[in-house]
């Protein structure tokens, strides 16, 4: 199976990088396209600054509870906005070819790390780019650029 890695979050050009890993996929007779929207782990502010050695005893143990808490609940928040972005992006896409496979990944883990992992199992990764500054269009972004270094496979980035 050729297995086509693309990876989302919610851009133009990362949209762009679905549709050409689609119509890649679709020139090949037995094919999956994984589409993968990394995020940043939630890590929830520590607003308890004094030193908890001075403070009665249990209040470390509740402390470090509602934190566990506070950051269970915000990672369940990013994971539903990362599946909203996979899913909006899919869409985008107005449908999958036949004999393609699309399989979703979300993880929270640093993107060009993730890619780069994955591509050791894939024979292609497709990437968007987003240019930033006065050459926008020319430049290639901090995950595209660590993707094209380190993948394990060919990269195709998407302008």
């Amino acid at each position: 199976m050729f297995e086509i890695i693309v990876g989302v979050d919610g851009s133009e050009s990362s949209t762009r990088a679905l549709h050409y890993a689609m119509e890649e996929a679709a020139r090949h007779a037995d094919a999956a396209v994984l589409v993968v929207h990394a995020h940043r782990p939630a890590t929830p502010r520590n607003r308890y600054a004094p030193a908890y050695s001075h403070m009665p005893a249990g209040t470390l143990e509740r402390v470090t509870a509602q934190q566990n808490e506070e950051r269970a609940e915000q990672q369940a928040i990013a994971r539903q906005q990362a599946e909203r972005v996979v899913q909006a992006s899919l869409q985008s896409v107005g449908g999958i070819p036949p004999d393609v496979v699309v399989k979703t990944v979300v993880v929270a883990r640093d993107a060009a790390r993730t890619l780069i992992d994955m591509s050791e199992h894939a024979d292609l990764v497709v990437v968007g780019t987003r240019g930033k500054g006065g050459f926008r269009g020319l430049r290639v972004g901090s995950v595209s650029q660590k993707v094209i270094a380190h993948a394990h496979c060919t990269v195709v980035v998407v302008r």
